[in-house]
């Protein structure tokens, strides 16, 4: 799955630039970051029941997790700060702000900003925050605010890295239920985010997307995904790779067109209880989580396409910053925003390889070392072969 988890941070990218080659066709930022969500339930599905079994398994999970994401924010974090420090108005976030606001600032202040920067717990918090006269206080919408809390983040796209943490918390817990109590979880979360948007009204950001009860049902559709992959599993079919290439192909042009799809030229789409675009997001997340169990099966043992998918988690968190860089850079020199777009991608690209190669990989063969000395059965060089865990 990894070209696919590569063109979602693509996707996610693009969103906070600007037209791709002058044409707006990939999937939007928002339904890329819930579509990684399904995909990380999935992953977590499968290492917590086939890789983190045991005594003190949840202990190992947890901290494994974080050394696989810790390393490579901690230096994007550690970058962010040093050119605030130099480049005035560095997106009027981080520094910045701290200096603009620092009288303002209380103790409880202090601490919500240096621990939810430093280990990335609360970011999301921080989406429903704002600075109002020296006070942390609730807001319904931030973008109506003068002072919203998200801008003291020097890494802002963490926010989702901080939903992702919450749900590896509970994840040990859930991940090994049957379908029929995943299902009302699903109902519930879904059901809360439907509440909160149409009969409280609260149909803006962060409510859309970034509130974890609500967004917590897209985690379990990526269990649901397992359990498929599991009856897969037992009940191969003899064309698993034609399917699986198939699905692939389905899935990665869905994502790659997703706006160019004409759902409102279906019949009868006008006389639903919700609009086009939520029907279009139903069937893209839908044939997401049925095909991932094909998707994963044939590709699980690709190593270019592992390769890919490794770039995606760098892609994501260090592309606020390249474009930072790339736009004070680029402030007194005209270029052409058709290209600007694919200009980042690729900055982010190569910045993300050298991520991976000197900060993610070393880091990588102690990660897995610890999983290899619990390991009584196998050792875990094999499995991540034969599995393409992560």
């Amino acid at each position: 799955m990894g070209l696919l988890r590569l063109f979602l941070a693509v996707s996610v990218v693009v969103g906070h630039t600007s037209l791709f080659l002058g044409v707006n066709f990939f999937v939007a930022g928002s339904i890329a970051v819930e579509a990684f969500f399904i995909i990380s339930g999935f992953y977590m599905s499968l290492i917590l029941n086939e890789k983190y079994v045991g005594k003190k398994s949840y202990r190992l999970f947890i901290t494994n997790r974080l050394l696989k994401l810790y390393p490579i924010y901690w230096v994007v974090l550690l970058v962010s700060i040093f050119f605030s420090f130099c480049i005035p108005m560095f997106q009027d976030i981080g520094i910045e702000q701290f200096s603009s606001h620092f009288k303002e600032f209380g103790i409880s202040e202090w601490l919500f900003a240096i621990t939810s920067n430093l280990f990335v717990f609360g970011q999301d918090v921080a989406m429903y925050l704002e600075l109002n006269n020296g006070n942390l206080e609730l807001t319904r919408n931030f973008a109506a605010t003068e002072v919203p809390f998200w801008r003291f983040l020097f890494v802002p796209p963490a926010w989702s890295l901080g939903i992702e943490l919450l749900f590896y918390v509970i994840a040990p817990f859930v991940v090994r239920k049957k379908n029929t109590v995943l299902v009302p979880l699903i109902i519930f979360s879904f059901g809360t985010k439907l509440f909160i948007i149409h009969y409280l009204g609260w149909d803006n950001d962060p409510w859309t997307y970034r509130f974890f009860p609500s967004e917590l049902g897209y985690f379990l559709l990526g269990t649901i995904s397992y359990n498929l992959y599991k009856r897969l599993d037992r009940n191969r079919p003899q064309n698993i790779n034609e399917i699986g290439y198939i699905m692939s192909i389905v899935v990665i042009v869905l994502t790659l067109i997703y706006n160019l799809i004409p759902i409102t030229e279906i019949a009868g789409i006008s006389i639903l209880p919700i609009d086009s675009n939520s029907i279009k997001k139903i069937i893209y997340m839908s044939v997401l989580v049925i095909s991932i169990p094909f998707v994963f099966e044939y590709t699980k043992k690709n190593k270019i396409d592992r390769f890919l998918g490794e770039l995606s988690f760098p892609i994501y968190i260090s592309h606020w910053l390249v474009i930072s860089l790339y736009n004070w850079f680029n402030k007194e020199e005209t270029y052409d925003v058709t290209y600007y777009s694919l200009h980042i991608i690729l900055l982010t690209v190569l910045v993300s390889v050298f991520l991976n190669r000197f900060v993610l990989n070393p880091v990588e063969k102690y990660r897995q070392n610890r999983v290899g000395r619990s390991s009584k059965n196998e050792s875990i060089e094999n499995y991540i072969e034969k599995k393409q865990v992560v």
